[in-house]
């Protein structure tokens, strides 16, 4: 079971998450792309980002410690956030990035365990390149966004999640199957590189 939000009350829903969270979402600047939301009128959901919401989770530069004369400090605390908009291969990506540095990475594990996943339901049908069910993973965002119509139903995937829609009354729907026809293969990685790592 999950809940019912109409889409005229979305953005309502998003400055709520926004005023007690740091909200990221597709955003199209220079480019379009996931970023820090400034107003909820910046968020685009029309297309997909050329850029993934990875680099909230592994930035190019990032403070381990700091020190001063012969004192080291800690980081400043990473704050709560959510990321709204992600596609179902942006939420997988997410799930293959969790496999390899949760628990391995503290930076890493401390961004993941602070950040509530929003997915949402492509608005196109899936492409001849799309692959996002390809990767042998089911949905892992602590919310998902299905269209139907004038309203989403949300799949609640996780307490996280939960707690952001506790208000939304309860409803029953079996979203549709998402089916790609690509398949991401193994290849031998030796006849594409000169040196296999």
């Amino acid at each position: 079971m999950g809940r019912i939000l109409k889409k005229r009350d979305l953005n309502r829903f998003l400055y709520r998450i926004k005023t007690k969270n740091e909200l990221i979402a597709p955003v199209e600047t220079d480019i379009f792309r996931f970023e820090k939301v400034k107003f909820i009128s910046q968020i685009t959901l029309e297309k997909n980002p050329q850029f993934p919401a990875k680099k909230h989770f592994m930035p190019a530069e990032d403070e381990m410690f700091s020190f001063k004369d012969s004192k080291t400090s800690s980081p400043k605390k990473i704050s709560e956030s959510v990321i709204f908009g992600l596609r179902l291969c942006d939420v997988n990506a997410i799930s293959v990035l969790d496999k390899l540095f949760f628990d391995n990475d503290t930076l890493y594990t401390q961004r993941r365990k602070n950040t509530t996943i929003i997915g949402i339901q492509c608005t196109r049908t899936t492409g001849k390149n799309c692959f996002c069910t390809s990767m042998s993973h089911s949905n892992s965002a602590d919310l998902f966004f299905h269209d139907i119509g004038d309203s989403y139903y949300i799949d609640v995937g996780s307490d996280k999640g939960l707690k952001l829609v506790s208000r939304l009354k309860d409803y029953i729907f079996e979203p549709e199957k998402i089916v790609t026809k690509k398949k991401l293969e193994k290849k031998n990685l030796e006849k594409n590189y000169d040196a296999v790592i």
